[in-house]
């Protein structure tokens, strides 16, 4: 999860990505959550149902 978070930071401030789909398992995503939602970049969260 460390990986995560490094990664979901570095695209949202240095890449400044626009969207991200991501996040499978329930412990990435709320890894990617507070991330995203502190820099204001749009989220989805994909499913694996």
């Amino acid at each position: 999860m460390s990986l995560y978070s490094q990664y979901d930071t570095q695209m949202a401030l240095k890449d400044r990505v626009a969207v991200l789909h991501g996040g499978i398992t329930s412990a990435s995503r709320e890894t990617l959550r507070p991330i995203f939602h502190r820099y204001q970049t749009l989220y989805f969260c994909n499913t694996l149902y």
